[in-house]
């Protein structure tokens, strides 16, 4: 299992923070999303044939922006 971070910009309340879980948890080897909204980060789990331009294309789709930390 691999982790990732990423920095989900310009989104508001927890109404789009659910949004941005569920696109993740949409991608194929996701195991867990999580974004928080007071470090608009996303922590997911993933295994490892999910890449991490998989997640970013997720959060893109759902109408945000997303940075790959680390």
């Amino acid at each position: 299992m691999d982790h990732v971070e990423l920095k989900i910009v310009a989104f508001e309340g927890a109404a789009a923070a659910q949004k941005i879980e569920d696109a993740l948890l949409c991608v194929p080897g996701v195991i867990s999303a999580r974004v928080d909204l007071g470090t608009r980060k996303a922590d997911i789990e993933h295994g490892e044939t999910v890449t991490t331009q998989q997640l970013v294309d997720a959060v893109t789709r759902a109408g945000y922006e997303a940075e790959v930390l680390g």
